[in-house]
């Protein structure tokens, strides 16, 4: 079977509320490359997030969100393999939500 590869681009979005009211947003875009499919594919979907409290009645939410499309009979492995994708990337951003907070914020001092 022939992979065919064609260039796309995943879109990372980030929001910070306080008091339950949005005061930021920043989104960034990245390319990836991704297999072209061959016939009718299968969608495979995974979302995940968390709430963080950022101190000070402030909170930031992070969020990961997966489709990645498949052959049927690849179905299972897919959606493990996007699991473990998704927890690796919500870690990541969970592990610097205060920096995304300073981003947001355009804040630079720390407290």
């Amino acid at each position: 079977m022939e992979v065919i590869k064609k260039e796309g681009s995943v879109k990372v979005s980030r929001t910070l509320l306080e008091y339950g009211q949005e005061i930021a947003e920043k989104e960034k875009q990245r390319k990836l490359v991704a297999r072209l499919m061959l016939g009718e594919a299968t969608r495979v979907g995974i979302n995940k997030s968390v709430t963080l409290n950022m101190g000070n009645y402030q909170s930031i939410r992070v969020g990961v969100s997966l489709e990645v499309p498949c052959y049927t009979e690849e179905a299972m492995d897919v959606f493990m393999q996007a699991d473990e994708m998704s927890d690796k990337m919500l870690e990541h951003a969970m592990s610097n939500a205060d920096k995304i907070r300073q981003e947001l914020m355009g804040d630079t001092n720390d407290e």
